[in-house]
């Protein structure tokens, strides 16, 4: 079962209506900073944006880590909203005979 959150950012400046910040920078951005991160689930997360909207994919293997890349992206330059549709794997037999290898 998947989760939908959504997260409002209040940017730390005003994006105008008519800026158009190019897709292809706000997805790396997103994409550095969750591979920054010091979980290597969130690393294999992927991203689309569009007009200010960005959509988080892919599976983590417990809520906190899906908190943790809503957070990561969050403040990033011409983001307004983070839909987090990440999956919440823990329950998965495979992830568990996986880790277990």
């Amino acid at each position: 079962m998947t989760e939908e959150n959504t997260l409002d950012v209040e940017p730390t400046q005003v994006i105008p209506a008519d800026s158009r910040h190019h897709v292809g920078d706000v997805v790396e951005q997103a994409r550095e900073r969750l591979r920054a991160a010091p979980n290597i689930s969130l690393r294999d997360l992927s991203c689309k944006y569009q007009h200010g909207l960005l959509i988080l994919l892919g599976k983590v293997d417990s809520y906190y880590e899906k908190q943790l890349a809503q957070e990561a992206v969050a403040r990033l330059e011409g983001v307004a909203q983070v839909v987090n549709q990440v999956e919440v794997t823990w329950g998965d037999p495979n992830l568990q005979r996986r880790s277990v290898r």
